[in-house]
């Protein structure tokens, strides 16, 4: 039996995922249509997967596509799956939905960050001074002026779209 030391490129990574999804090399066969024994020659290098497999393996594991793309290469196959830029012209479309999401948070701060965290787009909050009022009431505002930069906050908001960026604001 080989170790998961030992393992490495294609079968290292099939181990990982089927360990990762506690999925046993039964239960991914019958997923993928073929016999635990092919999963365990596969997973100890002493088969080689055609590329066919290889897709129907990240299939049933649930492989995001851009992992699918990682195995095909470490199965030695050029990857299936392409990966376009967010500022590509082919995503305007997409661009305009979370666009009009963001605006649909009205009044509310809202941010758009891609899959490792990094801010696309922003919708900052209200001036740190203004109120919202209650529609058709007049008097005082129904709720209280939003903190400039409330310290639980702060960390994890960018400067550049804090209360005191807004460009509302006549400062």
């Amino acid at each position: 039996m080989t170790s998961t030391s030992k393992r490495s490129g294609f079968a290292g990574a099939l181990h990982e995922w089927r360990a990762r999804q506690r999925v046993s090399q039964l239960e991914l066969a019958v997923r993928a249509g073929t016999t635990q024994r092919h999963i365990s020659f596969i997973e100890s290098g002493r088969s080689l997967p055609g590329r066919a497999m290889v897709v129907r393996l990240a299939e049933s594991l649930g492989v995001p596509l851009r992992e699918r793309n990682a195995l095909l290469l470490a199965a030695g196959y050029a990857p299936a799956y392409p990966e376009t830029r967010f500022d590509d012209p082919g995503l305007e479309p997409v661009r305009t939905a979370l666009e009009s999401a963001l605006r649909g948070h009205h009044p509310y701060p809202a941010l758009i960050v891609d899959r490792r965290g990094d801010l696309v787009s922003a919708k900052p909050p209200p001036c740190p001074g203004r109120t919202r009022p209650s529609p058709g009431r007049s008097g005082p505002p129904a709720s209280r002026p939003f903190p400039a930069r409330p310290a639980r906050v702060t960390p994890s908001v960018p400067h550049s779209i804090s209360a005191g960026a807004c460009e509302n604001c006549a400062a």
